[in-house]
This record gives structure tokens, sequence and C-alpha cells, in this order.
């Protein structure tokens, strides 16, 4: 197995120099795009509207009444095409210029963007119990909502990943149990990072790493004493594979050796997460503070916005610009802009 990793790392290496029947809502402004050149951003809530704004001013131009819950907002690489996941799992197609719904797809549970091939991938509700289980994974031309993959694997998926150029695609089961590991407390001198490691390889479950091509052939599968039974982000970059979740602590593999170790980030829980293969970073974000994670180097630095009144405020959502700004969305409906150098706006949008 491990050799087989390898090899799918070097042929990555090669290639490229990306439950139920319905989710829960945000209840937030909680999904964000912003267009290949830059000046523009889309946000949507569950109040179902969606706010085009101007990216310099952080100004709404127009509001469009959608009638359905956001998750999540992806534009196409020419910027022509923006693609919304809805909580009901449908994926719908606008036109960018006249926002108009141009073809939707149902079925779909869990996303992941190849920015650079313009292909949305994605998973489906899964059916069917322990070796039974299937999931089915699709995926879509960015621009035309055409069909371009259609397989079925054969294991409840709970979270995918794909690079950029879509030459690697990455799943990661749902906890199974397991047979071998044998469960134990973490010893009370253990604390952290540390301490999370040990329960989870003594925990009784594990999960399995799937690997597939660009057409969607599955290439092998590895056992991990990581597991987790919430929808994760599997985000690859060269040689390293980080998998998020809403959990305070993130997995990285090291694709070929298979090593893995667990982290933290700056902020505590991943309420909001967000990245960008294509422009080398990952963003999560908790209450009123986030991290941005450079994927090449693996460095990491926090970022925080004001305190205001009422009810805590906590970030859902976040997308990447190609100069590496960074927009987040908020459960109190604000915008917030983190430019590269470290300096952070908000802004209500209503």
């Amino acid at each position: 197995m491990i050799r087989f990793f390898a090899a799918l790392l070097l042929a990555g290496l090669i290639a490229s120099v990306q439950p139920a029947e319905a989710a829960i809502p945000k209840n937030a402004l909680g999904a964000v795009a912003v267009s290949p050149d830059g000046r523009t951003v889309l946000a949507a809530g569950d109040n179902r509207v969606l706010y085009v704004l101007d990216a310099a001013g952080l100004t709404v131009q127009k509001r469009v009444w959608l009638g359905i819950n956001p998750l999540e907002i992806h534009y196409s690489a020419d910027g022509g095409t923006f693609v919304l996941h809805d909580s009901k799992g449908a994926l719908r197609f606008y036109d960018s210029a006249s926002l108009k719904l141009k073809t939707e797809v149902s079925g779909v549970e869990k996303v992941a963007l190849a920015e650079q091939a313009d292909v949305i991938f994605s998973i489906g509700r899964v059916r069917g119990r322990g070796e039974e289980a299937r999931t089915p994974l699709r995926a879509y031309s960015m621009s035309t909502g055409r069909p371009v993959l259609d397989k079925t694997v054969n294991s409840a998926l709970t979270g995918l990943g794909v690079d950029a150029d879509a030459r690697r695609i990455f799943a990661i089961s749902k906890s199974i149990k397991s047979n071998e590991e044998m469960v134990q407390k973490p010893p009370s001198n253990l604390a952290g990072a540390a301490r999370e490691t040990f329960r989870m390889q003594n925990d009784g479950k594990v999960s399995q790493l799937l690997a597939f091509d660009v057409e969607g052939k599955e290439l092998g599968r590895h056992t991990s004493w990581y597991s987790t039974t919430r929808q994760a982000d599997l985000v690859p970059f060269g040689n390293i594979l980080r998998v998020i979740t809403f959990s305070s602590f993130n997995v990285q593999f090291t694709l070929g050796s298979m090593e893995s170790k667990l982290y933290q980030d700056k902020n505590s829980f991943n309420y909001g997460i967000g990245y960008s293969i294509k422009n080398k970073l990952l963003v999560t974000g908790g209450l009123a503070n986030g991290t941005v994670t450079q994927l090449d180097t693996g460095e990491q630095r926090g970022f925080r916005i004001n305190r205001i009144g009422g009810w805590p405020e906590y970030f859902k959502g976040f997308a990447v610009a190609a100069d590496g700004t960074i927009y987040g969305t908020t459960t109190a409906y604000r915008l917030v802009r983190i430019s590269p150098d470290g300096a952070v706006k908000a802004v209500p949008v209503y």
C-alpha cells in the first residue's frame, strides 16, 4: 500500500507543477466566492438572498432572491458561471452576468473544486452499511453543468478533495469499527494534540483514505487510525494531504510514507473552512478569529475581527482571491476582507 501511494505521489508531481436528505443550514451569511478577476464578491445567507458586492469598496451592488439555503459558492475559471451548493443537496449553475439559473443537478452531499481543470467533484448520499456501503462520486463542468464523471465507490465516504488540475482525487470514509485497536483512555500526563492522537489511536475506530485517478478509477486505500464521522475537506498539495473537519484537530498525511500527525490551528473549532489549492492557501475560522495556512510551507498566521454586541459571532465561509486576499462570512451577516499584508476589514451585508 505504501508503494501505491508513493507511485501516486510521483504521478501527481509529474502531472502538476485541487446523511440526511438535507444539510443543516449555516444560519449565517455562510457562502462566499470571489470572481477570478478579483473585482466581484458573491455572498449568500439563510435569508435566501444573493448579494453581489464590489470587492474594492465592499458595497452591495445587487440583491437577488434565491429561495434556497446556500452552503458554498464557486466561480468557473472564466468567471462566466458561478455554482451554488444548497442545503437540499443541489448544485445550481448560474450565469454570472444575468444571474439567471442555467441548470441544476441533485444528490450532492459534499463538493471539491478542481480550479485549473474547471471541474467540480461531488460525493452523494451513502447507500447501505458496512461492507455494503456505496457512495456516488460525480463531477461536472463548471461552465456548463455537464456531467463528466459518474462512478460508485464501495465505501461510506464523508470527505472529498482534488488537485487543482484534477490529476488526483482523494476521499475519506466515515469511521469504521476496528477489531485490532485496543480501546484505552489517554494517560493523564498527555495534553493537546498528543492526548487526542493517543485517544484516536486507541478508540477502536479507523478510517480508509482512498485515491482515484482523473477518470475516477480507484488506485488504492490506506487504513488510518485517524477517523471522523463529520464531513471533511481533503486538501492536497504536493506530497501533503490535509484532512480538515469541524474539530480543532486536523490531520496531515505525508503521501508515500503515509506518516500522519494531528495539529491545531490558531483558532479553535472550524466553524468555517475555505481553501484554494491553486493559490496555496487554506483558511479556517471560529469565534471571531481564524487561521491562514500556507499550503506549500505549512506556515500559519492568525487573524481576528472586532467583537460586536449580541450573540457571539462565528466565521462560516471563506473564499481566496488570486492575489491572496481572503473573504470571510459570519453568523452576524458580516463580510470580512483579510488582505495579504494581514489588514482586516469587516462590513455588515444587508
